[in-house]
């Protein structure tokens, strides 16, 4: 019998490698986990930590990854914990926060600035940031006496200086940065 070429040898070692890591029990297990994990969960990897929905906003939250493992596999050893947040980070990863400046995230909902009106939240918008603020449509909205009084005192109830203060308090509640817009007050100090 002729002896099988080094070539040969090395593709039969790593068919017979490759099948054993197939069918390698923790390697499945990890991606079961992981898996799971990210059906019951929205997460985002992004910049060096997990991001986790709730209410409306992505926040930083690693810790509560680790306890659905562990609610899905009570007996999962630190090594297959790992394993599964790795996984887990793979798959969820995203290499840029695209800022969406068409939505400020409220509390009760996205303002959607193009339609002008208040939509759902929704896991799809990638969204860190949240106003701590409950949206209320102007048909709604019940204006304190003392701000408006107030906005009439620091602009001196001029309607253009009354809108250009309310255009910079709106512009800070998009959290954009590309306008790279800053705000002088300036005036006589009592």
């Amino acid at each position: 019998k002729k002896a099988a070429a080094p070539a040969e040898a090395k593709k039969d070692t790593y068919k017979k490698s490759n099948k054993s890591f197939e069918t390698d029990d923790e390697v499945e297990e990890h991606v079961k986990i992981s898996n799971q994990v990210r059906q019951q969960l929205y997460i985002h990897y992004f910049n060096v930590g997990y991001y986790v929905y709730d209410l409306g906003v992505y926040k930083k939250n690693k810790e509560i990854i680790e306890k659905k493992i562990l609610e899905i596999n009570p007996n999962a050893n630190s090594h297959l914990r790992k394993e599964s947040l790795e996984h887990i980070r793979i798959m969820t990863y995203i290499n840029e926060k695209r800022i969406d400046d068409r939505y400020i995230n409220f509390q009760n909902g996205l303002y959607d600035l193009e339609n002008e009106r208040l939509i759902e939240h929704t896991p799809d918008y990638f969204s860190t940031a949240q106003v701590n603020a409950i949206y209320i449509e102007d048909d709604n909205l019940v204006v304190d006496p003392y701000v408006e009084k107030f906005l009439n005192d620091i602009t001196s109830g001029n309607p253009e200086r009354r809108k250009a203060l309310l255009q910079m308090v709106g512009y800070s509640l998009t959290f954009r940065t590309d306008l790279q817009v800053s705000f002088f007050l300036f005036g006589p100090t009592r």
